[in-house]
């Protein structure tokens, strides 16, 4: 050592006496004088040689060894007159050197720039301490000298980048060009050599940081002018995620600071501005430790130091947390909870004074809004939701006031945004999938229901008062215009109703915007479950609007639903009514004599949804049929004929006709009065074509006339003078009316006349009906049977001109259907006088007995044995016992051919009862020689198959051998 040392005190001259270095001739042979005087020349070339070549050369190894030399010169022999006018260059060597990836390398040059701080003047001194700061702080950069790159040069440690597929390191300059000609990407080597100089910017600082330390410590003057620019940087740079720079930047800090946290403290928002800025930077680890460093830095502040940066912290926060860099993003959850942490303490009322708070909700609240709730990334959204309720819940009235109307909106336009987008595309294709899109909606409206952000709207409507409503009613009215969502609409349509329910007659003010909203909104709604809910909050609103107000609600309410008439516009009368029986019941109240006819009528409406929905309006009203129609005849009777049977839509035809007979069969009482002309009404629609649905024209015809059964009379005209006077209600005219609907072809429209007529006949069973329609009843009933493909015709449910509006033109008819004519040819008998009976029973028995062949339908022969029933018991009635003998008699043949029917037990069975019928008490209305003939027909009948027929066989066998025959003359 002692002679190593000789060498480097001697102030280079014994090293430039060397003769390797001062000539090109070999090795200097052993025993040399060492100290034989040298030239400056020599010293010249050392310097060169060192500076020129091993600094910048391409191995590290020789790098690292000019970087000892340097430091051992300037340590050794720094005052010697040639390094003190080299110091610029040695300078600029060593600044190289700083990002040198090897650690020594770095540590001698740190070690040597101090060393180049001793040496300088004072302009050296200031430029050197101006440089690295500039270099640590990045506000300057330093011209670099080129090295040479070989294709053996390092530009990477060991595992920077990876490994080749195949194991192999990825270091030098060659093995770089060869993957990315291997991919294919020639320009990737660009890439490389960028992330190199990112690299080498790095270990610069690093670098600079081992010597900046000691340069401090001599300079602590001049430094300390520099703080301003150094704090914040070397405040982040102790976060960077190089465990290396970070305790290089943690040693300059201690160096430099002795009170950590009054310096915070001085300099927090030139920290926070540097903190906020890199956090945008495009290199990763920038942004990471700004991250990390800004969750150090708001710990435990209070909003006189933090306010005006909180709307930027929580803007680069959010857009932090979606890094594209998996580290930056986890970092950034760091930031986000203390942020998160922070903002509540300063927005709580409780824990902060309430002008701090106030302005601490100013600055938080837009920035959730507008780009917390607005972000395309789910995560941010959610974050952004979880923030609002806890601050919501946390702030003060007068803290929210500013912002409810906003924070309101964006809370129910959330409902929709938040919620996962395949929910729509499902409920569109939920036929397709096999389930219900109404049950769907129905489960997506209850998790909207428990949803954060149906708990925040809940706390800002306990926050409300009237004043903010006033404030609050044209953003509602704006949602309810163009909210877009199935949640979003019905959670407006829901907090409007709360909102009402909660401020009652206060609300009256604002009655009228809503309401016009609301309405416009339901009638154009085509979501059944929006418009249940804008319908539900109307009638909220409703409640308490000015009676004036809500009587036009009402009258526009029904008057949708005869004009313009459509499903769409009688489902929104439905709806609204519901709604307002359930919510607004007292206020509808006043409104019932325009509401209940109308409900009235619409419960046969031909929709079964909205027939049912008006059935729950109509039990809300709590009246009955018969009361409603005592109450209201006049308000009925034009809903019934000139809006009903009048009109010129065929849909409100039938339905007026439905609800007549529903009428007439629940109420026939209370109908009576409005008998008359409603009968007329009807009467007026039988001509002409058909079209869909006339059947039921005719059914209310026969449900009319049935209420004249009552009393056995034609009814008087009615007395009520609020009523138009009706037309006579004449039983002929009647008559007529459907007799002439016989004619027509389509067959479902006859079997309907024919229904009718039954009805007519037994309604007004004080008239004798038979004469007129005697002829066309009993020409059908001996008419030929017309078979289509091997079925009678009266078995057809369709002939030519079935389900047509136009009769189609045939030459001739076809046959009234033979089972309806001969329960219409009962019906009339039952009525008919005896006069009547005298003329026209011999005339039945032939059109019975044709009727009864076996080539008849097992129901037309049913029927035929009814009806000559019932001519038996009138003809019975009438005293009338010649022509009953000869009916029966003439009759008896073809009913005991019917006990041979084995196909059918109902022809046996109806035929049992006929011959039952004869045997009375005071004997038997039939001569010996027939009763022989039906015991002997009985016999078969009593060994019946048929458990029922072999029953009622052996009773009329029993009583017919027990009965006394008719005595003949």
């Amino acid at each position: 050592r002692a002679p190593t040392d000789s060498l480097l005190f001697s102030h280079f001259t014994s090293l430039a006496d060397l003769p390797a270095l001062t000539s090109s001739s070999p090795a200097t042979p052993s025993g040399v004088d060492l100290y034989l005087l040298g030239s400056d020349s020599a010293r010249e070339k050392i310097m060169c040689r060192i500076l020129d070549e091993y600094i910048y050369h391409t191995r590290a190894e020789v790098r690292c060894s000019g970087a000892v030399w340097l430091t051992t010169i300037l340590k050794y022999s720094g005052q010697h007159p040639m390094v003190v006018a080299r110091l610029p260059d040695i300078h600029e060597a060593l600044s190289q050197l700083l990002g040198d990836t090897g650690p020594i390398t770095q540590e001698m040059a740190s070690r040597g720039m101090s060393l180049v701080y001793e040496l300088g003047d004072e302009d050296t001194k200031k430029e050197l301490v101006a440089a690295l700061v500039g270099t640590l702080s990045g506000t300057t950069t330093r011209k670099r000298r080129a090295v040479k790159v070989t294709g053996e040069t390092r530009v990477f440690e060991d595992g920077v980048i990876g490994d080749t597929p195949d194991g192999k390191s990825l270091n030098t300059y060659q093995e770089l060009c060869s993957l990315a000609n291997e991919m294919g990407q020639p320009d990737l080597i660009y890439r490389f050599m960028d992330l190199a100089n990112h690299q080498a910017a790095v270990n610069t600082r690093r670098g600079a940081a081992f010597g900046f330390a000691s340069i401090a410590k001599l300079a602590s003057g001049q430094v300390t002018a520099h703080l301003p620019a150094l704090v914040p940087k070397l405040f982040r740079m102790q976060f960077d995620p190089n465990p290396k720079v970070q305790e290089a930047m943690g040693a300059i800090w201690k160096a430099l600071v002795d009170d950590h946290k009054k310096t915070v403290d001085a300099h927090l928002d030139a920290i926070a501005r540097e903190l906020l800025g890199e956090m945008g930077n495009r290199l990763w680890r920038n942004r990471e430790s700004a991250c990390l460093a800004l969750a150090d830095l708001l710990q435990g502040r209070r909003y006189q130091e933090v306010g005006k940066h909180l709307d930027e912290v929580w803007t680069m926060t959010l857009r932090a947390v979606d890094d594209i860099k998996e580290s930056v993003a986890v970092a950034a959850g760091t930031l986000l909870r203390t942020v998160r942490s922070l903002s509540l303490r300063l927005c709580d009322v409780s824990l902060t004074a309430s002008g701090d708070a106030s302005m601490a909700v100013a600055a938080v609240l837009p920035v959730l809004l507008n780009k917390g709730l607005a972000s395309d990334v789910v995560a941010i959204r959610q974050v952004a939701v979880e923030m609002l309720t806890k601050l919501v819940k946390g702030s003060g009235k007068e803290q929210l006031r500013p912002h409810m109307g906003g924070l309101v909106n964006c809370m129910l336009e959330s409902l929709s945004s938040l919620e996962d987008s395949r929910l729509n595309y499902i409920e569109q294709h939920a036929d397709r999938a096999g389930f219900s899109a109404d049950k769907l909606q129905s489960s997506r409206l209850a998790a909207s229901r428990s949803s954060p952000m149906a708990d925040t709207l809940s706390v800002c409507l306990r926050l409300l008062d009237i004043e903010m409503v006033s404030e609050l009613v044209p953003v509602l009215c704006t949602g309810v215009r163009s909210g877009v969502g199935l949640n979003t609409r019905v959670g407006t349509a829901a907090f409007i109703s709360s909102l009402t329910d909660r401020f009652t007659l206060d609300m009256r003010p604002f009655c009228g915007k809503l309401i016009q909203s609301l309405e416009d909104a339901v009638r154009g709604e085509r979501s059944k479950a929006v418009r249940k809910a804008y319908a539900s909050a109307l009638a909220h609103v409703g409640k308490h609007a000015p009676p004036a107000r809500l009587a036009r609600l009402v009258e526009d309410t029904l008057r949708g639903y005869s004009d313009p008439g459509t499903e769409e516009s009688r489902h929104f009368c439905a709806v609204m009514l519901r709604e307002l029986s359930l919510h607004a019941s007292d206020a509808l109240e006043a409104h019932r004599t325009l509401v209940l006819p109308q409900v009235l009528v619409a419960l046969y409406d031909p929709s079964p949804e909205i027939a049912l929905l008006f059935s729950e309006v109509w039990e809300g009203l709590t009246s009955t049929l018969s009361t409603a129609l005592r109450l209201y005849p006049s308000e009925l009777l034009p809903l019934l004929t000139t809006q009903g049977l009048h009109s010129s839509s065929w849909p409100a035809k039938a339905q007026a006709s439905r609800a007549i007979s529903a009428l007439a069969g629940s109420a026939p009482e209370a109908l009576r009065p409005l008998a008359g002309p409603l009968m007329s009404a009807l009467l007026q629609e039988l001509p002409g074509r058909i079209w869909e649905g006339k059947e039921a024209v005719l059914e209310a015809v026969g449900a009319l006339a049935q209420t004249c059964k009552v009393s056995g009379e034609i009814l008087p005209p009615t007395t009520d003078s609020l009523l138009p006077p009706p037309s006579e209600l004449d039983p002929s005219k009647v008559l007529i009316a459907v007799m002439a609907a016989l004619e027509k072809k389509k067959v479902t429209f006859r079997k309907a006349a024919l229904a009718s007529l039954e009805q007519v006949f037994l309604g007004f069973n004080s008239h004798d009906l038979l004469p007129p329609a005697a002829a066309v009843l009993l020409e059908a009933a001996v008419a030929e049977p017309l078979a289509k493909e091997g079925l009678p015709r009266e078995d057809n449910d369709r002939g030519e001109g079935a389900g047509k509006k136009v009769d189609l033109e045939e030459d001739k008819p076809a046959p009234l259907p033979l089972t309806e004519t001969l329960q219409c040819l009962g019906a009339a008998w039952k009525a008919t006088s005896a006069s009547s009976a005298i003329v026209l029973a011999s005339s039945t028995s032939v059109a019975l007995a044709a009727a009864l062949q076996p080539d008849r339908s097992w129901a037309a022969r049913c029927a035929g044995l009814a009806t000559s029933k019932s001519i038996v018991e009138r003809l019975s009635a009438l005293k009338l016992e010649e022509q009953m003998k000869t009916f029966v008699i003439s009759l008896l043949p073809t009913v005991l051919n019917c006990f041979h029917d084995l196909k059918i037990a109902q022809v046996r069975t109806a035929a049992l009862e006929w011959v039952q019928l004869l045997i009375r008490e005071e004997g038997l209305c039939l001569p010996a020689a027939s009763k022989e003939t039906v015991l002997q027909h009985l016999e078969a009948l009593t060994a019946d198959k048929n458990a029922a027929v072999k029953s009622l066989a052996l009773r009329v066998r029993d009583k017919l051998q027990g009965s006394a025959p008719m005595e003949t003359e």
